[in-house]
């Protein structure tokens, strides 16, 4: 149990610093070749509650919020550059920053 927890808040932590080339590239290796489902990337990385539990330092933290469950793809973009959905309404530099991993 201990082991998929690291492996999943590896993975998250992997995926919060995409690139501009997206996160496709960071995926490949699993195997996927195409955008999943948001149910599929939930399933690889422990639900809502595991990923508010790993982003739970980052403030304000994009997975436990005023908005509620979104779409993966509101953030984060399989072939181009991820960008902060909290970012139409709001303004939160670090937290964009920490996104695109820059």
């Amino acid at each position: 149990m201990m082991r998929k927890f690291l492996t999943v808040a590896a993975l998250v932590l992997a995926i919060g610093t995409a690139s501009a080339a997206g996160i496709s590239s960071k995926h490949a290796s699993l195997g996927l070749k195409a955008e999943p489902a948001a149910a599929q990337c939930l399933a690889c990385h422990g639900g809502w509650t595991a990923l508010a539990a790993a982003t739970k330092g980052v403030s304000p933290n994009p997975h436990a919020n005023h908005m509620g469950k979104v779409q993966c793809n509101a953030c984060h973009s399989w072939n181009g550059e991820s960008r902060l959905m909290c970012a139409d309404c709001h303004s939160f530099p670090k937290l964009e920053k920490g996104l695109r991993g820059k």
